[in-house]
C-alpha cells in the first residue's frame, strides 16, 4: 500500500497489467495524500457507495465475471459472444457465449472451432448393451463452461448434434472413440483431466494428448463397456500455462 494522490494511484494501477481497480482513503487532506490500495478485482461483490468505511473504490473498465452479472448490469438480452473476467483468473478475460440472456439464469458456453465428439458404435442390437450408452456420434458445437470452477460440463448436450449408427448382429461388443479439441479457444486441457471405464471388460486402448495440450484423442473397447472423460472436465486458461 502506497501513499499518493488519487491521480497518481490511478496511473500506478493503469501501468500494472494485473490491476483492475484501486481504493483510496485520505491520509492527509491538506497535503492531498491518500492511501492507495491496488486490486485485480474488476467487479464489486457488494453495492458500492462513496466513502464506504472511509474508502473510495475506482474500477478501470469493469468486466463482469459471469453472464448473469452482465445481464444485471447491462441492457443485453440476446445470446451473444462476450468477454467475462472470472474471479479465478485474477483479472484476466476470456471469451464465452452467453446463452439464456432473456431468462433469469443465463449460462456460459465455449464455442468450439474444431470437431469435439463422442463416437460409440455398438456391434450389437442387444438392449442390455444399449443401456451403456448411445450408439452413434455426438458432436459438440459449444460446451458448457463453469467459470468459477474452470471446468467443462460434458453432460450438457444443449449445443450438440447426434448421428445414430446402425446396429450390428453379432455378439455384444463395443468400440468407442472420442476427441476433445480446444484449438482456437483460450483453453488447454488440465493435467487433472482423467478418463474412467464402466461396463464389462472395458479398457482404454489408446490415450493421446497433443504437445500443446489442446487436443485429446481416446479409444476404448469392451464387452458392453464404455469409457468416458470425467465431468466436470478441468481446463486451464492458455495464457496462464
Amino acid at each position: 500500500m502506497e501513499t499518493t494522490s488519487i491521480a497518481e494511484c490511478r496511473e500506478i494501477c493503469r501501468k500494472n497489467p494485473l490491476c483492475r481497480s484501486f481504493e483510496t482513503k485520505p491520509k492527509c487532506l491538506p497535503c492531498g495524500e491518500h492511501y492507495c490500495y491496488l486490486s485485480s478485482a474488476n467487479f464489486p461483490e457488494y453495492e458500492i457507495y462513496p466513502n464506504y468505511a472511509g474508502w473510495d473504490l475506482y474500477i478501470l473498465n469493469p468486466i463482469p465475471y459471469t453472464c448473469a452479472k452482465i445481464k444485471k448490469c447491462s441492457f443485453i438480452r440476446t445470446d451473444t459472444e462476450i468477454n467475462i473476467s472470472p474471479r479465478t483468473l485474477n483479472g484476466q478475460n476470456v471469451s464465452v457465449f452467453c446463452e439464456g440472456m432473456s431468462t433469469d439464469f443465463p449460462k456460459e458456453y465455449i464455442t468450439l472451432r474444431k470437431p469435439t465428439y463422442f463416437e460409440v458404435p455398438l456391434i450389437s442390437n442387444t438392449t442390455s448393451c444399449l443401456s451403456f450408452g448411445e450408439n452413434g456420434r455426438r458432436r459438440y458445437n459449444k460446451v458448457r463452461f463453469l467459470p468459477e470452477e474452470m471446468v467443462l460440463d460434458l453432460n450438457d448436450k444443449k449445443f450438440t448434434t447426434y448421428e445414430p449408427f446402425p446396429h450390428g448382429k453379432k455378439m455384444c461388443l463395443s468400440k468407442q472413440n472420442f476427441t476433445i479439441d480446444l484449438r482456437h479457444t483460450e483453453f488447454i486441457i488440465s493435467e487433472k483431466a482423467n478418463w474412467v471405464t464402466s461396463g464389462v471388460s472395458a479398457n482404454i486402448t489408446s490415450s493421446q494428448i497433443s504437445k500443446d495440450k489442446q487436443v485429446a484423442v481416446i479409444s476404448c473397447s469392451g464387452k458392453c463397456g464404455i469409457c468416458k472423460s470425467i465431468s466436470p472436465f478441468p481446463v486451464i486458461l492458455l495464457f496462464n500455462f
